[in-house]
């Protein structure tokens, strides 16, 4: 599987100077007539670096080609294999790989990337939202039974101004109807109405999407018809591209949600919440506390040794190292790394509902207009060149959502990664005494939490105000010291004196596991925050999320 990394936003910016593979490649409506202009009224045309110009030998028939390929949209590989075809055999163009030539009066062959694209000042083309007025007004033209608009009627075509008539008809009328019978082949139902840049203040972000740390008011609904939403993508440009990150950790959580909503979804959070309590019991008991008991283990022979003693004693009381190995555990559960059946299908699930709610936005507008029913690119030709039907999406309650085959599929073919830190903690927590969970009956106990509660009950060490500004492990260690000096008053060999203070631990691990396996059986039952509170409970907060893959799931997320 690819990594993360592996994948970039592949864009070529305003800043590209090519004539070919910054201007007419990727727009060929914008710059194409303006070149062939120039090229058929022989001016000299500027190289790229000032490096002098050059001027095209004129042929007509590569001319005739060019202008029907630019009036019929094709762009990128499309109009390249169209360009290599010519019209009815004649008018082929040459190319090296993706890079076009033509001739120059003198019969040299001319890179047309090393001609500049300042030679040429760009028409106006449809922006995104004039494609989506574009569609919307062929489409309920279809419906109308009308061949050409009626200005006067733009409210009719679903529109709020007039500008788009002014501007693309009649340059744009024929390829308005043949995109408007497109998505009418797909099912599509009049009438079809755009959603407009913020959904006109009726799309609303959920507040739990914000404090995610989500920000991009951008609806997934470009345009609604009866019963769908369409999110919109014309093809061309970037293939692949990233979410940002305020984007991405905002959809991470929404997966998070979304899994626990689903009852189906049980069953995967239930065996890594298994996976984790049994794990997390290793981390605390292997080689430590477990070897105790063997006379013939290594850690019982080096009890003698006071240097060995107290590094043993270090790694079993050091709260950082318990941090990484859990880290490393969610790390691993998350990103697909671990080999267990159930690891494999947690994470597999986990990105279905990550690219679900990344193309639909089910959770960012809890089921309403700024919400998506459908993915679909279309060409500047007049066809749709993807559809893809994301599910069920009325509302985030389990019952009302569920994810098409198709979203699903698509999911393979992204890339997620997260990583997490520890939270920070709070030193007073109020919730760990027995008055405050009498209190608070919803009490949800973290780690820490049990920590201290567990130091409490042994009695060895008083929680004093002093104490309890310690991390919780730091004040294991102060226990463990101080059964260390106890036992070190008493008579005997060191390595029974050890032992009374690795007894202790072993005991005092032994009562903690004990609330741990409660607590993360409790969290199992929990519904829709069963995963944000596993987090919780371990006090890691993802440090970064990232997902990256087909422009057309993350093309709203940039």
């Amino acid at each position: 599987m690819r990594s993360f990394k592996d994948f970039s936003t592949i864009t070529i910016t305003e800043g590209t100077v090519s004539i070919w593979s910054g201007a007419i490649r990727r727009k060929p409506k914008a710059y194409a007539d303006g070149f062939i202009e120039k090229w058929k009224n022989g001016e000299k045309l500027k190289l790229t670096n000032d490096k002098g110009y050059v001027e095209l030998k004129k042929d007509l028939d590569l001319i005739k080609t060019l202008e029907k390929v630019a009036k019929d949209g094709l762009i990128e590989d499309e109009m390249i294999q169209a360009l290599k075809d010519g019209i009815n055999g004649r008018g082929k163009w040459q190319f090296d790989g993706r890079t076009a030539y033509l001739k120059d009066v003198d019969g040299n062959n001319i890179n047309l990337n090393k001609v500049d694209k300042e030679n040429v000042n760009p028409q106006d083309t449809p922006s995104g939202a004039e494609w989506e007025s574009i569609i919307s007004v062929g489409f309920n033209m279809l419906d109308m039974g009308q061949k050409s608009p009626i200005p006067s009627d733009f409210k009719k075509y679903g529109l709020d101004k007039i500008t788009i008539f002014n501007k693309f008809w009649p340059k744009y009328n024929d390829i308005s109807l043949k995109l408007g019978d497109a998505f009418r082949k797909e099912g599509f139902q009049a009438p079809m109405t755009q959603t407009g840049a913020g959904g006109g203040g009726t799309v609303k972000l959920n507040k739990d999407w914000t404090s995610w740390g989500g920000k991009n008011k951008t609806p997934k609904t470009d345009m609604s018809t009866k019963e769908r939403k369409i999110s919109l993508k014309k093809k061309g440009g970037s293939q692949l591209m990233s979410a940002q990150k305020g984007e991405a950790m905002a959809t991470f959580h929404a997966a998070l949600q979304l899994m626990g909503t689903n009852s189906k979804n049980q069953k995967y959070i239930e065996g890594i919440i298994k996976k984790v309590n049994s794990d997390f019991k290793t981390i605390m008991l292997d080689g430590t506390v477990g070897d105790l008991d063997n006379p013939s283990s290594a850690l019982r022979k080096g009890l003698e040794k006071s240097g060995d003693f107290k590094k043993k004693k270090q790694e079993i009381v050091d709260q950082q190292a318990v941090n990484d190995s859990l880290s490393a555990l969610m790390e691993e559960v998350f990103n697909g790394r671990g080999r267990g059946k159930e690891q494999q299908e947690f994470h597999k699930s986990f990105k279905e509902h990550f690219v679900f709610e990344a193309a639909s936005g089910l959770t960012k507008f809890k089921g309403g207009l700024g919400t998506a029913s459908h993915l679909v690119e279309f060409t500047e030709s007049g066809t749709i060149s993807k559809f893809h039907p994301m599910g069920k999406v009325d509302g985030i309650g389990d019952g009302q959502w569920n994810i098409h085959q198709d979203i699903k599929d698509m999911a393979r073919s992204v890339d997620f990664y997260v990583s997490f830190k520890t939270g920070s903690k709070n030193p007073y927590s109020a919730l760990r005494t027995k008055t405050a969970k009498q209190v608070k009956e919803d009490y949800e106990p973290t780690l820490r939490d049990l920590v201290l509660e567990t130091l409490e009950e042994d009695g060895t060490l008083l929680l004093t105000e002093e104490n309890i500004q310690l991390d919780e492990f730091a004040l294991v260690k102060k226990a463990f010291d101080k059964v260390s000096r106890r036992a070190s008053k008493m008579r005997g060999w060191v390595q029974d004196k050890a032992k009374d203070a690795m007894n202790w631990l072993k005991g005092f691990i032994g009562a903690l596991l004990k609330k741990v396996s409660q607590a993360l059986s409790k969290i199992a039952t929990m519904g829709k925050k069963a995963l944000h509170a596993l987090l919780n409970f371990f006090g890691f907060e993802p440090k970064n999320a990232s997902g990256s893959g087909p422009a057309i799931i993350f093309h709203k997320m940039v």
